[in-house]
């Protein structure tokens, strides 16, 4: 980024920084039309993206190997609910398999 004041950058919105964890209105560094825009937390100066969970105003880490789609809070979210997905689908197929074993053994 060019060495202009702060007050002179651009901003998006406030969100919550995924690397100091402060509210800050991340500079732009790189506008992109196609993909997200690539910005700077004004505190600490890590690179971050505007989370793609719909309505979260939050970002997500941008990284040298990885940017990260969403924010730790909707990472979050998104792994509790495949956990109970997972769950789910376990407990129905020990279902399913103990019905088979008791059929199979009827047969007998």
């Amino acid at each position: 980024m060019k060495m202009e004041s702060v007050l002179d950058a651009k901003t998006k919105q406030k969100g919550t920084c995924p690397f100091c964890k402060e509210n800050v209105a991340a500079i732009l560094v790189e506008d992109n039309t196609v993909r997200r825009d690539k910005c700077r937390c004004p505190q600490c100066h890590e690179f971050v993206f505007l989370c793609r969970s719909p309505g979260c105003q939050d970002y997500a880490k941008g990284t040298q190997v990885y940017d990260h789609e969403l924010c730790p809070s909707c990472t979050e979210t998104a792994t509790d609910g495949l956990k109970v997905i997972g769950k789910t689908v376990l407990t129905f197929a020990g279902t399913v398999i103990s019905g088979l074993i008791l059929a199979a053994a009827k047969k007998k």
